[in-house]
């Protein structure tokens, strides 16, 4: 059970808050509060709950939130009547068990990282006070690097001109390493650095515009860019590689970046009236529709998009063909494509009527479809 607790402890998202948490006693122990210490559930502490960057992140990392509530690190607080529900939809939060502090501390290296950092902090006359209590409260740590040595390059980097990208400046500071501020929200605040915005291909055939189809697969995307069949008629065909257009800040200018393909000059027009629909800039209403992999992964897929699009649901044209080969016993294994570690669907609903009727009963026999197999017939 020691390895397992240990193991749940390495999670990086887990791993977050409970430094966060860590962070707080720091500033104020637990003696001195007269309420306890809580985490809510929601996007700001949990974004991998409910904007997944890959395949079940989300399902993984409940299991293992509800797992640390059973071992008591947490009770979790909720309506009785929300118990049946996701995490992503309780409105829950985690209340942390004061008894485990120390464990914490020990597994986490916080009291030697905290006395190594203080100590190169100190080292340096730090004049802006608000830097120096933002740096004394997240310590940067870093494999075969000392606290020094990453104290002294970060306060190099603080002077220097900087880019609005995160990735970038941590690569820029941190000896090439683009990842080193990921986690660290405050730091990204701090300096006024964002993620880079979530690339879209997007292709419109013509100037009337009666559905949007997010398309799972580069290939397929550009094989239908370049078709004419009927059913991609009038269509804004999408592609934003798999889990990423789940992730809420697409729906926000400076969170994605479109790159788009028309036929013609006349089709500028409905670009940017599907932009203005895209970015939530106008009252246009477009039955939105998801194609990729028939696989649990794929379905994973199209649940983490009623996120931005409550409305999604799968596109029967490119899944009714995919439905007729499996029932013609033409598939795949899970095995047979390395996918036997994706979670099953079982009873989980998509909430998407073609999806629930359809496809995750038919999911039920493991045989798998890659969208590839599909032809573009004009």
């Amino acid at each position: 059970m020691r390895d397992d607790f240990e193991l749940l402890l390495s999670d990086l998202s887990i791993a977050k808050v409970l430094h966060k948490i860590l962070d707080k006693l720091d500033v104020q122990p637990m003696l001195e509060r007269k309420n306890s210490l809580s985490i809510a559930i929601n996007e700001k502490e949990f974004p991998e709950l409910f904007s997944p960057s890959s395949v079940d992140e989300d399902i993984v990392l409940e299991k293992r939130i509800l797992t640390l509530v059973k071992l008591g690190l947490f009770t979790l607080k909720q309506s009785k009547k929300a118990s049946f529900l996701p995490l992503v939809e309780r409105k829950a939060k985690l209340i942390f068990n004061a008894d485990f502090e120390e464990v914490l501390r020990v597994f986490y290296g916080r009291e030697e990282l905290e006395d190594a950092w203080l100590e190169a902090l100190d080292r340096y006359d730090i004049k802006d006070k608000q830097l120096l209590e933002l740096l004394k409260r997240n310590p940067i740590t870093i494999k075969s690097k000392s606290e020094e040595e990453i104290v002294e390059r970060l306060l190099e980097w603080v002077d220097e001109p900087k880019s609005k990208s995160a990735r970038k400046e941590s690569a820029r500071c941190f000896w090439g390493l683009s990842k080193v501020l990921d986690k660290h929200e405050t730091f990204k605040e701090y300096f006024g650095l964002e993620d880079m915005p979530i690339s879209l291909l997007i292709h419109l055939q013509s100037p009337i515009i009666e559905q949007v189809l997010f398309i799972e697969n580069q290939d397929t995307f550009y094989e239908a860019c370049e078709s004419e069949a009927k059913a991609f008629n009038h269509t804004v065909i999408v592609y934003a590689s798999g889990f990423k257009a789940s992730a809420k800040r697409i729906r926000h200018r400076r969170g994605s970046k479109m790159y788009f393909s028309v036929e013609s000059k006349d089709i500028q027009k409905s670009f940017q009236h599907f932009q203005e629909w895209f970015y939530k800039e106008n009252e246009a209403n477009f039955p939105v529709y998801f194609w990729g992999d028939f696989d649990h992964a794929g379905i994973e897929i199209l649940k983490a998009f009623k996120v931005n699009f409550e409305n999604i649901d799968a596109w029967k044209a490119g899944y009714k063909v995919m439905v007729e080969a499996i029932k013609n016993d033409f598939g795949h294994t899970p095995i047979m494509a390395g996918k036997e570690r994706q979670i099953k669907q079982g009873k989980k609903r998509a909430e998407c009527a073609y999806a629930d009727e359809v496809l995750i009963p038919l999911l039920e026999n493991e045989i798998f479809l890659d969208q590839e197999f599909v032809e573009m017939v004009n």
